[in-house]
C-alpha cells in the first residue's frame, strides 16, 4: 500500500516524519528471510541478554506493566488509558519497524549502553563504532533542516532515524555527535559514543509537551554538567 502512494518529495531533499522505518522492517524481512521480531531477537536482544523486550507482552510481565495516561491540555488533567490502547498493534502479524516494542528500563539501558560504549559489559558488540558513527551522522541539508527545526529540537538535526547533536550554541549543554530519540509517552534515550555515556528516562504520559520541552533538556544538562565537573 505504501509503495503505491506517490512520494512527498525527492528522497534527500526534505524531511518528513513518516512510516519509512516500517518499510525498512519489511526490507529486513525480505533480505533475512526472518520475521522482523526474530531478526531483532537473533541479532540484538539475545546477544545482549535482553529478556523482556519484544512486540508482545509476556504473561509473566503483565503485573509489571506501568499504567499509561494521556495529558489533557485544556483542563490540565490526565486521563487513564486502557491497557489495550496500542495504536501500533495493527494485527497479530504486524511488527512495526518504528514503534511498538515493549521493554523494561533495565533492558533499554543495557541496549543504549552497548551503543555508547562500543560493547556490552561482557564484550558483546552489536554494531561496530564505524556503523554507530554512520547511523548518527547528520543527513539533512539546509532546506530539510528547516522543517526538522520546527519540532523543535534546538541544536539537533536528523540522522538515520535518530536526532543527532550538531550545534552546541543552541539547546544547552551537550556534545556534538550525541544521538537518540524520545517516545510518544515521554520516554527519552541519549547515547554519546564519544564520551561513552548513555541515559534512559522512562515516562508514561502521552501528549505532554512539557516532557520534551523542559524535562529532557534538563536531564541532558544535568548529565553533561556533572561530566564537566
Amino acid at each position: 500500500a505504501m509503495a503505491e502512494a506517490p512520494l512527498s518529495f525527492e528522497p534527500g531533499t526534505d524531511f518528513q516524519y513518516s512510516l519509512s522505518h516500517d518499510v525498512l522492517a519489511a526490507v529486513i524481512e525480505a533480505a533475512s528471510g526472518l520475521s522482523f521480531s526474530d531478526y531483532l531477537k537473533a541479532n540484538i536482544f539475545d546477544p545482549l541478554g535482553l529478556s523482556t523486550i519484544g512486540f508482545r507482552l509476556r504473561d509473566q510481565d503483565r503485573g509489571r506493566q506501568c499504567t499509561q495516561y494521556e495529558y489533557m491540555e485544556e483542563s490540565g488533567t490526565r486521563k487513564l488509558l486502557p491497557e489495550t490502547d496500542n495504536q501500533f498493534r495493527l494485527s497479530d502479524r504486524f511488527e512495526s519497524g518504528g514503534a511498538g516494542l515493549i521493554s523494561d528500563v533495565d533492558d533499554y539501558i543495557t541496549f543504549a549502553d552497548a551503543l555508547a560504549c562500543g560493547s556490552a559489559a561482557d564484550g558483546t558488540v552489536i554494531l561496530s563504532p564505524e556503523m554507530v558513527q554512520l547511523w548518527s551522522a547528520n543527513q539533512l541539508g539546509p532546506a530539510a533542516r528547516a522543517h526538522f527545526d520546527a519540532w523543535p529540537r534546538p541544536g539537533y538535526s536528523y540522522a538515520l532515524g535518530v536526532r543527532t547533536r550538531v550545534d552546541l550554541t543552541k539547546g544547552g549543554p551537550g556534545n556534538v555527535g550525541e544521538f537518540g530519540w524520545d517516545g510518544a509517552a515521554g520516554s527519552w534515550a541519549m547515547i554519546d559514543p564519544y564520551l561513552h555515556v548513555s541515559a534512559f528516562f522512562a515516562m508514561h504520559v502521552k501528549n505532554y509537551g512539557y516532557s520534551y520541552d523542559v524535562i529532557h533538556p534538563h536531564l541532558r544538562a544535568l548529565i553533561y554538567g556533572e561530566l564537566k565537573e
